[in-house]
């Protein structure tokens, strides 16, 4: 599958079940982050964060489709201080 209708498939998906329910469609993503994590610490984290940044901009920004979404990370953020 390419790169395009792969970050346009959450869109694609709830515009079908809009048109086969009739109601908007609630997304969750979890862990979202760990994807991110793992493309870091093996070298593919600039293709990894543009596939993620389409994948949200199709599916959460323009999405006509969307009643709601929610996102969630599990990794802890780790704070310094100095």
């Amino acid at each position: 599958m390419d790169d395009v209708l792969l970050k346009d498939s959450l869109r694609i998906l709830s515009r079908l079940l809009l048109k086969h329910y009739g109601q908007q469609t609630v997304i969750l993503i979890d862990e979202y982050d760990v994807s991110l994590d793992k493309a870091y610490r093996f070298g593919y984290y600039d293709d990894m964060s543009d596939f993620i940044r389409g994948l949200l901009t199709q599916a959460l920004k323009s999405n006509d489709s969307l009643y709601f979404a929610v996102l969630t990370g599990c990794l802890r953020i780790f704070v310094r201080h100095f």
